[in-house]
């Protein structure tokens, strides 16, 4: 029953759309809170919305791997459409969810190395 769920069309797109959804949030966050935090917020908020994105890419590339797994692995000329489609659909997932979850991870390192607030130069 685990693995009709886990192979499921909604399943998989949720998988395959997890990754950019969580970095189209976690760049709008600290892209929003910046300013807040220049203003005296905590800039753990910024390190908090980077890791809650960076997670919910890696649960994406997770659940395509595990779904991969469940299908049979790469695909083979006499497949038939259904797991074809299934196959491409967890490998584009765990594609997805690895290249934005390293956008993610360059986006924190940015926060973490430069400086929230710029100076004036004046």
């Amino acid at each position: 029953m685990a693995h009709a769920k886990l192979t499921a069309v909604p399943v998989l797109w949720a998988a395959i759309l997890a990754g950019p959804v969580a970095w189209s949030v976690q760049l709008q966050t600290v892209y929003a809170a910046s300013a807040w935090v220049c203003d005296g917020g905590p800039s753990a908020f910024l390190h908090l919305a980077s890791l809650l994105a960076l997670a919910a890419a890696a649960a994406g590339a997770y659940t395509s791997y595990r779904a991969w797994g469940t299908v049979g692995g790469w695909p083979s000329p006499i497949d038939d459409s259904h797991a074809g489609r299934l196959r491409l659909m967890s490998v584009l997932g765990m594609f997805t969810g690895g290249l934005f979850a390293a956008a993610i991870v360059a986006q924190w390192l940015a926060a973490i190395l430069l400086p929230v607030c710029p100076t004036s130069a004046a």
